[in-house]
């Protein structure tokens, strides 16, 4: 998948998960059961907290340096954790919130991804994190889209079985 093709996937994935959003009343954000206990507005505020680490990831590949993903400080292995604290973090925070920093968050996010040319897209990193595997820049970006298809997949789940 070529650069344009990617930002394309980025904004249909995005769109897909904003006119979700738009269906659905403030009492319904709140209302858990979407994914586990989680209530759309926890699933947005998950999105929101990955969209800006994987932002940062990009910008590290885009100024040259290897990215620490997930974060410092933390594994794969720590991923559960990092869900929960992230959960914690913003179990509190009012809806209009959590909305204002997931529309804060994307246009960031796709100024890093325009910032990256073709060949940094193809750069790979092996380090701690990667395991055994091999990761590129570009299956960095495309984890952006498909964490869309995946929570925008389980409010839409949710939001068809409240009919």
């Amino acid at each position: 998948m070529n650069k344009k093709e990617l930002i394309e996937q980025l904004q249909a994935e995005r769109a897909r998960i904003e006119a979700l959003l738009a269906e659905l009343s403030e009492e319904q954000v709140g209302a858990g059961g979407v994914q586990g206990d989680w209530s759309v507005k926890d699933v947005v505020a998950h999105l929101t907290t990955w969209e800006r680490r994987g932002t940062e990831w990009i910008r590290s590949i885009v100024q040259g340096e290897e990215p620490q993903v997930p974060m410092p400080g933390y594994s794969w292995r720590d991923l559960d954790r990092l869900n929960l604290e992230t959960y914690q973090q913003n179990r509190l925070m009012p809806w209009r919130d959590v909305l204002a920093e997931f529309q804060q968050s994307f246009p960031l996010l796709m100024e890093q991804v325009q910032a990256l040319g073709e060949e940094q897209l193809d750069e790979t990193f092996q380090a701690e994190w990667t395991g055994d595997q091999v990761v590129s820049a570009r299956q960095i970006v495309a984890w952006r889209y498909l964490h869309y298809r995946s929570h925008g997949g389980h409010i839409q789940a949710w939001l068809e079985n409240l009919k």
